[in-house]
């Protein structure tokens, strides 16, 4: 592995180990280059933005070694059509999209190997309490909106389905340019590119490759109309799913362009999750169960949430005295977003208010004003259930102390035992430092060790002075 991001290797690291692979770490391109001329490997994992020598010019050099050059997979935090186009140029092996998967890394290193896995072999686990294994399955999930991305990865990778993410049209369209997928989940309204777009340039190189042509490109919309439906079928694709995303519907549809997979996904009963609410406004257990019952995923999403939209209201009361188009894309954001957290109350009434929208007409003020009322109740339910989910202690000001540097001494060593303290440390802070635990566990995902050091160094500073 090559990468100067030392978290990132170390988490590769910990999923090539998994699968019994020897791993060597160089955090540098002229370490990579080093340890590549001292020793043969059989796969190269070579991260591409990197200081002072990029992955690009860190191949080349590779390459220019009189010794075969190993595999090379080339890993990116982002799609761009020029870097797709160099990678097949310089003739680098495969790429993969940063974060990746377990099962994702896995498809790519078989595939690197000529191994394909057909459809003739892929399988189903299925375990005793129903739960289904897609092995194999590749599929692109172009959608804009990350909430919803989190929610349909979490959805299909609980399956084992290998997830990449396209953020838009345009994204999606390279993407399967330069990579087999099995199946496509295509968003209909998307920023740059839309859905409908996109699968008509996709089917476009159809005349050069049967691939294109044949690819089953299934749509994802909010849209439930016939009308809707015909329009994205006449459009190339194969299938239209309506938002929110019911896992039953997803997997019998995948079934169908999987033909060689005998699957059975059961409705099954939502009357045994932990999670009780008594409320109009949030259905957890129909929410959970569109998760495969997941409910760690939907606590997470839950808070995500909440740290996104909790100005919702306020932009969307802005822009009732502007543009009716801006106004309508951002009421079916959120009414997309929420149709996935089972907050069906609030779902309905901005359905009717985006059916209005439609027609060029602004809403009349009081579904506004019903609005803020459901809103901010949902806010208030899902502060009471993330709450109740987290376990509160009394602050213990040297406990605290020493955890927080525990923290800081393992970012670098070990990302995993990092978050394993931050998990012992968070029912210290529920009481009087919310605000601290919430911005550590943020900056943990998105695995920035340096803002997570900032804000150890920032609290550490605060609970001395209280």
């Amino acid at each position: 592995i090559i990468d100067d991001n030392i978290i990132a290797c170390d988490i590769l690291k910990k999923m090539l180990n998994s699968f019994g692979f020897d791993v060597d770490i160089a955090n540098s391109g002229y370490d990579g280059l080093e340890a590549i001329e001292k020793n043969n490997y059989d796969i190269v994992f070579l991260d591409y933005k990197m200081p002072n020598m990029n992955g690009i010019e860190t191949y080349k050099k590779i390459k220019s070694l009189p010794k075969s050059t190993p595999k090379t997979i080339m890993i990116t935090a982002h799609v761009k059509n020029e870097l797709l186009d160099t990678i097949e140029e310089l003739g680098i092996d495969s790429y993969l999209v940063k974060p990746t998967s377990p099962s994702t890394l896995y498809d790519t290193i078989v595939d690197l190997n000529k191994q394909k896995i057909s459809q003739n072999t892929l399988h189903i686990k299925q375990s005793k309490s129903n739960e289904c294994s897609f092995i194999g399955v590749k599929i692109l999930l172009a959608e804009d909106n990350q909430l919803n991305q989190d929610f349909a990865k979490e959805l299909l990778q609980s399956v084992n389905i290998s997830v990449d993410i396209a953020n838009d049209g345009l994204e999606a369209v390279e993407l399967v340019k330069h990579k087999i997928y099995d199946i496509v989940l295509m968003d209909i309204q998307m920023p740059n590119m839309d859905g409908l777009t996109a699968t008509k340039h996709i089917r476009a190189m159809g005349s050069s490759d049967e691939y294109f042509k044949k690819l089953p490109i299934i749509a994802l919309s909010a849209n439930a109309l016939s009308m809707h439906k015909q329009l994205s079928l006449e459009s190339g694709l194969n299938e239209h799913i309506t938002k929110p995303i019911d896992p039953k519907e997803l997997f019998d549809t995948l079934k169908k362009f999987l033909k060689n997979i005998n699957l059975n996904v059961e409705n099954n009963s939502i009357s045994n999750y932990n999670l009780e609410v008594n409320s109009k406004i949030l259905d957890t257990q129909e929410a959970i169960r569109r998760l495969n019952g997941n409910e760690t995923a939907y606590i997470k999403l839950l808070k995500q949430f909440a740290k996104k939209y909790t100005t919702i209201y306020e932009t969307i009361n802005k822009l009732r005295h502007g543009d009716i188009d801006i106004l309508e894309k951002k009421i079916h954001e959120i009414k997309g977003v929420l149709g996935n957290l089972g907050a069906k109350k609030v779902f309905l009434l901005l359905q009717n208010i985006d059916t209005i929208l439609k027609t060029k007409n602004m809403p009349q003020d009081y579904l506004f004003t019903q609005l803020k009322v459901d809103l901010d109740e949902l806010f208030t339910e899902i502060d009471r259930l993330t709450e109740e989910k987290t376990q509160k202690k009394d602050f213990n000001k040297e406990k605290v102390l020493e955890l927080l540097d525990t923290i800081k001494q393992n970012l670098e060593d070990d990302i995993v035992k990092a978050s394993e303290t931050l998990e012992e440390l968070e029912p210290y802070l529920q009481k009087n430092y919310k605000d601290i635990a919430d911005n550590l566990r943020d900056l943990l995902n998105e695995f920035d060790t340096d803002g997570v050091k900032d804000v150890i160094v920032q609290s550490i500073d605060k609970i001395l002075k209280r």
